[in-house]
């Protein structure tokens, strides 16, 4: 059943859709000095609304699962190029989504020791609610930029890690015919819409789950590691 803390659902769902806007906006910025697609200027906007749909983040609050709009690359242009440019364009999003958190971490760190760290979950504690929200907000988004990068790195079809290991694969000079290619990336996402719509009928949050995990082993039980999505 769904979880009773909104206040937390919102704080992971804020996270993430900010999250998956710097990851896109990282693969636009380095596609744009590549000399990419001049008609989408549209999508350099720092705006959210321009990287996810808003079927996304109803998606996001009601399952827990979000996705990005995709950053179109034609790797067939690239091909007589130095691939150190196919490399850069996949790589972006994830670089992008590490800065944050390094920034993010040290930001907290600095909060901490100006303003002290804040102690959730003890009866008596007089602390400030804005720091408080603040302080939480901070963390989930440091994990959440974490979580993104990872599961980008993924050798799975449409996500990054993916992409990298097609241009090591056509580098050594191994040719896969699209069909199979497009077989492949079929399947898998069949399978992954089989285990959302699984999820789904459980009221369960299957992606967001698992993004608790590697919250809780970076903040412990400090923030929103208490509440479990299921």
């Amino acid at each position: 059943m769904y979880s009773n803390n909104l206040e937390t659902l919102f704080l992971v769902w804020f996270a993430f859709v900010l999250s998956l806007t710097a990851h896109a906006f990282g693969h636009l910025t380095i596609r744009n000095s590549f000399g990419g697609k001049k008609k989408d200027k549209s999508r350099d906007s720092r705006n959210p609304f321009m990287h996810v749909s808003v079927i996304s983040m109803i998606v996001g609050l009601l399952f827990g699962f979000m996705w990005a709009k995709p950053v179109f690359f034609n790797n067939r242009l690239e091909k007589n190029k130095p691939v150190s440019r196919q490399i850069a364009f996949h790589l972006s999003g994830i670089a992008v989504n590490l800065f944050l958190a390094l920034v993010l971490t040290l930001f907290r760190f600095i909060m901490s020791k100006l303003f002290g760290r804040p102690v959730e979950f003890e009866v008596g504690m007089d602390q400030s609610a804005a720091s408080m929200f603040l302080y939480r907000q901070l963390s989930c988004l440091i994990s959440a930029n974490l979580f993104v990068a990872f599961i980008a790195l993924l050798p799975l079809p449409g996500m990054d890690g993916f992409n990298l290991l097609w241009v090591f694969v056509e580098k050594k000079g191994i040719v896969i015919k699209h069909k199979v290619l497009y077989s492949i990336k079929a399947v898998t996402l069949s399978l992954f819409l089989v285990f959302l719509f699984y999820s789904a009928l459980h009221y369960r949050y299957p992606v967001f789950e698992q993004y608790q995990v590697l919250h809780t082993l970076l903040f412990g039980q400090d923030t929103v590691s208490q509440v479990v999505f299921h």
